[in-house]
């Protein structure tokens, strides 16, 4: 209880007692006396302050003897359906000094060194980090690169490493759609890094896509499809250069609506839609030579929308899948409680969410205003901690 008072980030739901409107829409939090009613985010300003790096290396892992490091928290971009972008702001990056001491303390131990955060493309100086990895023989790998960042010095570095896929996320085909999410990717930029990667020797491209996004039509369906042949055919022309065809795969993945994001008011496409656009384009790309399609289940991704939008009442629906082996829909034809309650239905804008109490800096009014952006077609800038304080996560830059 006293730790609960005191302390930044700490929420212990025993303390707090929920409440439900006469229409089972969530209405509050009410918080013992003497506790916060909200739960503020604790949160690291200077990352140089800790090293977050792996700590057990072994073969016996997916990334077997590949020493982690990570290099950024948050992203500055804003992708509307992205928690990460908004949760962890503002976007945060380690000095590429305290990288550089750290990657060479642990290269005697380690064969490949992999950078991880949600935008490595935008680490200051990466260039010349991956260079200072590279120097001696030891491999360097990144969790993310944006289509738009493919400079000569990073494609260089991927030849050099030996990549042999590399991974492209357009996450929408139209123009339209991209404005939409705000991912702030054209498809000249997607078609010129496909051309680049492959006149850089690496073969094999990945390209991943969400359907089922807010405001979308078939007509964005149908640009998927159409972006992924223009892409193949950028891919075929730099390949003829090199004598040899790779192979290009591209994913598709359910979009599922996020707590703390612009599209958290937005509904999930019901499955029978999300297989017919998920057929739809594997039907129009399943003759096209050296590419393949391969999709999430879309009945995951909604017992994944289940747990994401609901409140503390779905806790029993997941005591009720353990009971039954984890059949879902044993379990909820033996629930009480209407699931679609919380997937399919679109929230109202002035309806108190079951995650509300946590204080991210956000302000809620600034992610209701980019899904009304989102809905117009309208981008919005990226996220600079210096110079601007719209969302909330940043005190106003002080003036000269």
């Amino acid at each position: 209880m006293e730790s609960a008072q005191q302390l930044d980030g700490l929420y212990v739901p025993a303390l707090y007692d929920d409440l439900y409107n006469k229409d089972n829409t969530f209405k509050a939090l009410k918080a013992k006396p003497g506790l916060p009613h909200r739960v503020k985010r604790a949160s690291v300003t200077d990352l140089s302050r800790f090293r977050t790096r792996s700590t057990i290396m072994t073969p016996h892992t997916t990334f077997d003897r590949t020493f982690l490091i990570e290099v950024s928290r948050g992203c500055p971009h804003g992708c509307r359906f992205c928690a990460a972008g908004y949760v962890y702001r503002p976007p945060r990056f380690r000095p590429p000094g305290d990288l550089a001491d750290c990657i060479r303390e642990e290269k005697l131990s380690a064969a490949k060194i992999g950078l991880v955060g949600a935008a490595v493309s935008d680490l200051p100086g990466l260039e010349a980090l991956c260079s200072t990895i590279s120097g001696d023989g030891t491999e360097v790998s990144f969790s993310s690169l944006r289509a738009d960042a493919l400079t000569d010095g990073l494609l260089t570095q991927l030849k050099q490493n030996r990549v042999k896929t590399a991974t492209i996320a357009p996450d929408a085909g139209s123009e339209r759609m991209r404005v939409c999410i705000n991912k702030g990717l054209s498809e000249k930029d997607i078609l010129n890094a496909a051309s680049k990667l492959v006149a850089a020797g690496i073969p094999n491209l990945k390209l991943y896509f969400m359907i089922g996004l807010p405001f979308e039509t078939m007509q964005d369906i149908d640009a998927i499809i159409a972006l992924c042949k223009n892409i193949k055919r950028a891919f075929l022309e730099s390949s003829r250069e090199k004598g040899r065809m790779g192979q290009i795969t591209v994913s598709l993945s359910p979009f599922v609506p996020k707590p703390h994001t612009p599209f958290q008011w937005a509904p999930m496409e019901k499955v029978p839609v999300l297989k017919k656009k998920i057929k739809r384009i594997k039907q129009a790309l399943g003759n096209v030579p050296n590419l393949t399609v391969q999709a999430d289940v879309p009945r995951w991704a909604y017992i994944q929308a289940l747990f994401s939008r609901g409140d503390r009442r779905v806790a029993d629906i997941l005591l009720a899948g353990r009971d039954h082996q984890w059949n879902w829909a044993k379990t909820f034809k033996s629930s009480d409680i209407d699931p679609d309650f919380y997937v399919h239905r679109r929230r109202d804008e002035l309806e108190v969410f079951p995650w509300d109490f946590i204080d991210h800096g956000i302000r809620k009014s600034f992610l209701l205003t980019e899904y009304k952006k989102a809905q117009k077609g309208k981008r919005t800038r990226e996220c600079n901690p210096d110079t601007c304080s719209l969302c909330g996560a940043c005190p106003p830059p002080s003036q000269p």
